[in-house]
This record gives structure tokens, sequence and C-alpha cells, in this order.
């Protein structure tokens, strides 16, 4: 008899471990709920129905001890005498009070009987509705295909590589996204789609090339252009992940506004409804490489920005800001509107090209003030001020005009000149030992400008000067230069011509195969009279 009274002891003691209750505080609150699903008792260890719901609750932890591994589900609780900060936080105005939260984020108030019966209830539907599973719990890379795919993505944050097996590229990689997966164990999953087998879900997501590396995160996707080396790929997914709002008062705000080339504000009160509050969230966490996003519910911000309405949604460049239009009543869960806005303004007053930016800037419709210069001079400084300094003076402009930029859009932007020197001398014929220099790059008519109307190069030191090149570049007044070969302009000037103008083109190739069709059939005819006839001699 002593064997399975010794075994029922032993299984009770693990179970007891496996269905730990977190006591939580002011320190280890946040890190312990980040992840997953917790249900949180707020209690007081002298308050009467506290001590009676007592014994249920610890029974209902060690009844779904199931939970922790296969839904990712905790239970945790706050002794609000101790840990007042936490109490004031979540508003508890009575115990015993149970938040439920998901991946940190508070998302229910538990208002049913404090029974077991309906607990159970409420725990198994919780589990269920959120279902975040545990994140990368074995360092592995996962297979994704069409069967699993969307099972698999609806939770946790997951960072792709989108691949073809025949892919030099894709090979080279191979071995580092298996350590990646290694690396970001329990902090974001790491999967792979075969995008010659997966042809769907690869055009579902607008694949072009291989690899593409995507993160995935609740249904919206950001795409790394970074290097694939391994601590840039898993810098970046961390950073990812640990993307979300930051709360701030005035003063935070002025020291944050002085360091910082671009940061979102959101500024909100009591009245505020809480599904602004997890739209503003959930966009910091896909626009996170723009840049950080701060909430904040302290008036005086207001009075530093000069806005009198609430709630209010900012994108704030140094010494500009620009506020989003929340005119209609679902202004702020309006996501396609907030995206509009954040996309419209999500490069600072100037903008460092690198591998995550270029193509975008260098290849788009804008006109690109382009600085190139090198870091380690000691003219750096001066010549990013300057260059800055105008777009500061273009933008103002822009904001006094009602934001309308007239016939082209510009961006400013510098390049390391000695990094990408192979770059720049290619496109602009410029050698490191001119730096720093400016030009105005424009993609669209294949072309770049270095001097004004009257011939003279650009300096990037002569803000006036530049000003006005910019201007006389936005009205077609200056003489451009090349970025292209001569064949190269050929080809598309010829490609151009075709699509723009397609009844020219179709009759012009009419006339040449009617051309060569007579000089085909003459020659078929002369062919066929020597067969057929003697010459005459």
């Amino acid at each position: 008899m002593q064997l399975p009274i010794l075994v029922i002891v032993l299984i009770f003691f693990v179970s007891t471990l496996r269905a730990e209750i977190v006591s939580l505080t002011h320190s280890n609150f946040a890190d312990n709920i980040s992840k997953g699903i917790w249900l949180v008792n707020f209690f007081s260890p002298y308050c009467g129905h506290c001590k009676l719901f007592e014994p249920t609750w610890k029974a209902l932890a060690h009844a779904v001890t199931d939970l922790e591994d296969t839904e990712n589900f905790h239970f945790g609780q706050v002794d609000i005498t101790l840990e007042g900060d936490l109490s004031d936080e979540y508003d508890i105005r009575e115990t015993p009070t149970l938040l439920l939260f998901a991946n940190g984020k508070k998302v229910q108030k538990y208002k049913g009987q404090h029974t077991s019966e309906e607990l159970t209830e409420f725990i198994a539907t919780s589990a269920s509705k959120y279902d975040i599973r545990s994140i990368n719990p074995h360092g592995d890379v996962v297979e994704l295909n069409s069967k699993n795919f969307d099972e698999m993505t609806k939770s946790g944050p997951w960072f792709i590589k989108f691949f073809a097996p025949w892919c030099p590229h894709c090979q080279t990689l191979k071995p580092t996204w298996e350590e990646l997966g290694k690396v970001l164990k329990g902090k974001v999953n790491v999967g792979t789609v075969d995008c010659t087998v997966e042809g769907d879900t690869c055009n579902k997501y607008s694949i072009r090339g291989y690899p593409t590396l995507k993160l995935l995160v609740n249904g919206e996707t950001t795409d790394y252009r970074g290097s694939r080396k391994l601590e840039e790929l898993r810098k970046w997914a961390e950073k990812a992940v640990a993307a979300g709002v930051v709360k701030i008062n005035a003063d935070d705000f002025a020291d944050i506004r002085e360091k910082e080339e671009l940061f979102f504000l959101f500024v909100h009160d009591a009245k505020t409804p809480a599904e602004a509050m997890v739209t503003i969230d959930d966009l910091s966490k896909t626009y996170f490489s723009i840049g950080k996003f701060y909430v904040s519910d302290d008036p005086e911000i207001l009075l530093q920005l000069g806005i009198s309405e609430i709630p209010a949604f900012l994108v704030v460049k140094s010494d500009l800001n620009y506020q989003y239009n929340s005119g209609s009543s679902n202004a702020f869960t309006d996501v396609q509107s907030l995206k509009a806005f954040i996309q419209k303004h999500k490069y600072p007053l100037l903008t460092q090209i690198d591998l995550s930016n270029s193509e975008e800037i260098l290849k788009g419709s804008k006109l690109v003030v382009l600085g190139i210069m090198n870091p380690k001079e000691k003219k750096f400084t001066e010549a990013k001020k300057t260059l800055k300094d105008v777009a500061l003076r273009y933008y103002s402009k822009v904001n006094e005009a009602g934001g309308n930029e007239g016939r082209r859009e510009v961006v400013f932007a510098w390049i390391d000149g000695t990094r990408w020197s192979e770059y720049v001398g290619r496109m602009y014929g410029i050698r490191t030992e001119s730096l720093p220099t400016v030009v105005i790059h424009d993609a669209e008519g294949d072309e770049y400008f270095d001097s004004t109307t009257r011939g003279n190069l650009f300096s990037i030191y002569d803000e006036v000067t530049l000003y006005d090149a910019i201007i006389d570049a936005k009205e077609s007044r200056l003489v451009g230069k090349s970025t292209i070969s001569i064949i190269e302009r050929f080809a598309k000037t010829t490609y151009n011509g075709i699509w723009n103008h397609p009844f020219i083109t179709l009759t012009f190739f009419g006339i040449v195969f009617a051309v060569f069709w007579k000089i085909f059939s003459r020659d078929q005819t002369s062919l066929e009279y020597g067969k057929d006839y003697p010459k005459f001699e």
C-alpha cells in the first residue's frame, strides 16, 4: 500500500509545480505577462471574499495544468496591499478582481461568479479565443505549407523566409536561417516557405524574388531588407517583437524631441475609447522600423505642440509635426487611414540611405536631394546640418502652402559615399576625394542634377542656392545628366514609345512587315522563274 500512496503524493507534487501561481510584483509583472495568456487575481490578504475564493483559485490552477504547455496559459496574483502602483495602474476598485492579459495587453475583466464551474468555462473560452501558443519552444525552423500556414501563423510573431531550392542566395542563407531559429528560441517563430511548391501562398504575399524575408504579426507583414548576417537578423527580429507603445510625460517629450529624428505620438485622456489605444499599439508593432510610438495623457504636451483636441495622433520630425485628420467618429479605428498617414510621413527630415530603404527611395517617384558624405570627416556634421536646414525650410514652406508640394514631391537623404563609393561613382561620376557634395536624383527621368541654371556646381554648404535649385528641378528648369548608358536609354525610350503610342507602333511595324513581305515575295518569284524557265542568253 505504501507505493501507491507515494506515487499519488509525487503526482500531486509535480502537478503543483507545473501549476504554479506566480506572485507578481511591480518588478516582474510586465516581463511575466508579456508572453502568453495570463489570468491575474488582484487580491488582499485581509479581504474576506478573497479568503473564501482562495481554495477555488488554487484548485482551479491545479485542475488545468495542461493549459500551460498546450495553450501557454498561466496564473498569477497580485497582493494589492504591497503593490499599490499595479493596483492604481489597472484601476482595481474591489477584491478579488480577475483580469485577463494576452501578450502583455489587458484584454478582459472577468465579470462572472467566482465558482469553479464558471471560471473553468471562462478559461477554456479564453484559451481558445486568444490561442497564444508558446513561441518557438524548441528553437526549430518550421516548414510552412498550405495545410499548416494559417493555423501556425495566427498566433505569435513569425519571421519567414520565402525561397526556391535552386536559388543560390537561398542556399547561402540556409545555414544562417537554421541558426537563427536557435538564437530566437522562445522569442520569435522562424519558418520557411518553398515557393516552388507553395505558389498560392507566395502569390498571396506578393513574393517577386528569392529569398524574401518577412515578419508576420497578427496578419500584418513587414519586409526585411537589411543585411543577411545572423547578428543583424537577430537584432531586427528582437526589435520587432519588443515594439509597442511607451507612455511618457511632458518632460520626457522634450528630451525625446531633441534626440529622435522621427517618432509618433498619441495624446489621449480618460474618455478616449479603448479600441483607439489598441489600434495605436498594433500599429506600433507593424511600423516599428519607421519610428517609436509614444502615448501620453499629459495635457502639458498639447500646450507644447499647440494642439487643443483630444485624442490626437501626430508624427514629430525635429521642429515639425504633422497631425492626423481625426474629423470622423471612427478616425482612430480606421486602420487604413492611419496606415496611409504613417506611410506619407515615414521619412525624417533627412534620411540615411541603407540596404533597407535604398530601392524605395532611389528608385521611387520623388526627387531625392542626396547628400554624398564621408561620416568620418570633420566636415560631415556641418554638411549634414546644412542639408537638414534646407529640408526644414522646404517642408515649412510646403506646410504654409497647405501641405501641397506641387508637381513633384521631394525627399531629403544622405549616403555614405565611402561605403557606397562604387555606386556613387557609377551613377554620378563622384569620387571620394570630392566629398561632401550633393546632387538631385530623379529616378523617373534616369538623370541627376548637380548644377544650377547658370551652370555652377551645387555646394552642400550653400543653403540658399541649393533651395533655389530644388525649386528649379521641380519646375524642370535644370539640365540633367544621365544615370544610365546610351544603350539603356535607347532601350527604355523605345519601350516607353511602344506603350505610350500603340497605334503608331502597330502602323510602323505593319509598314515594316509589308516591305519585308514584298521583298520576300519578289525573291521567291525570281527563284521560281529561274527554276521553271531557261534564262535568255
